[in-house]
């Protein structure tokens, strides 16, 4: 319960700021794109750039086998509560 709480104030806080960060686009553009982004950029390009293939791929398939993997074990409980929830 508790969790789900901060999940939720997590996610306001980051609309607020998203929507506020929106009126300042000259600044986003300034700091953020001329100025930060391209060393950031070039960094995972040293970082990362030996790999033949994009990891953000492999992050995408460890995510969705860790989903089906979870959703496997968690049939038998779907199982039981699909068929007393039927019948009442």
């Amino acid at each position: 319960m508790k969790k789900n709480i901060i999940l939720t104030i997590a996610l306001v806080m980051q609309i607020i700021i998203v929507n506020l960060l929106s009126f300042f686009s000259d600044f986003i553009e300034d700091y953020y794109s001329n100025g930060l982004f391209p060393y950031l950029s070039s960094a995972s390009r040293i970082i990362f750039g030996f790999f033949g293939f994009s990891i953000g791929d492999i992050i995408y398939g460890v995510v969705i086998f860790l989903a089906l993997r979870w959703l496997w074990k968690k049939r038998k409980t779907w199982r039981h509560s699909y068929k007393s929830n039927l019948w009442t």
